[in-house]
């Protein structure tokens, strides 16, 4: 599970950034406090839409943004991809 935290947060981090963090050294932990429902979901199986809706959620309801739906589901696909692993 430790992996999948790991790749699931490097995933956040480098293609979902809805807030454009990445870029910064001291932000590498920014989406930390997403990484184990995001990480539980795709160890469950979840469906891209699912991973996709839970990412838009977080976007517009925990950090107060329009979200994103297009990016919302290119990172869930990135996102599923990892529990073939």
């Amino acid at each position: 599970m430790r992996d999948l935290c790991c790749a699931v947060g490097e995933i956040l981090l480098d293609h979902w950034d809805p807030i454009g963090v990445a870029g910064e050294a001291a932000a590498r932990d920014e989406y930390e406090s997403y990484v184990p429902v995001v990480a539980g979901l795709v160890a469950a199986g979840a469906s891209v839409d699912v991973l996709a809706a839970r990412l838009l959620r977080i976007e517009q309801v925990d950090m107060g943004l329009r979200g994103d739906a297009a990016r919302a589901q290119v990172v869930a696909a990135k996102l599923y991809r990892l529990a073939a692993r």
